[in-house]
């Protein structure tokens, strides 16, 4: 009997832990956990996989304000210009600094003289509540949005010169008789 017993417990124990399943790279974001964000990307865990919403881990990392986790997603080589209904992270933070403190003053007055209507803007009020902004929590979104501006910019000089040389390059080898052009067939 206590055998059986026993073959039961383990059985029950082995069913419950096959079923539970590990974080994903979202969830350890929204807890903040950057050392197991920097385990799953060691891990060679799919940094711009999707989430329901379409959200790569970069983009909830940015809106959750973790700079720690940015860096370390950019760093594992995270698409920046990854987007999410046509937009990328950069245009999200510009988008959710528009909608906090001062700014969002500002966006609202501007919407009423453009003749917004007031459900479309009481809408962006709620929405923008959501964001449970805070003055330090502004202070990091505009910060990552700073830090992820100069990454693009890096980024895309480094391919204007990639393209530019190897533009160069194969014109070189035309001018120096190693290409064949219509006008200089043997």
């Amino acid at each position: 009997m206590k055998s059986v017993l026993l073959v039961f417990l383990v059985f029950a124990i082995s069913a419950a832990f096959a079923g539970a399943e590990s974080e994903t790279i979202f969830e350890v974001i929204k807890k903040g956990n950057v050392e197991e964000v920097k385990n799953m990307v060691s891990a060679k865990k799919d940094v711009d996989i999707k989430d329901v919403y379409g959200r790569t881990p970069l983009m909830l990392a940015a809106e959750e304000a973790n700079m720690q986790i940015v860096k370390t997603l950019i760093e594992a080589g995270a698409d920046i210009d990854a987007k999410v209904k046509g937009f990328t992270v950069i245009d999200q933070l510009e988008s959710i600094l528009r909608r906090t403190g001062e700014n969002k003053k500002r966006t609202i007055e501007k919407m009423r003289r453009d003749g917004f209507g007031e459900q479309l803007i009481e809408s962006l009020i709620k929405d923008a509540a959501a964001l449970r902004e805070s003055p330090e929590k502004i202070r990091n979104w505009q910060g990552i949005r700073d830090y992820l501006k100069q990454v693009k910019e890096s980024k895309d000089k480094k391919n204007a010169g990639r393209q530019k040389s190897s533009e160069g390059s194969s014109s070189n080898r035309v001018e120096e008789g190693e290409g064949v052009s219509p006008t200089n067939k043997p």
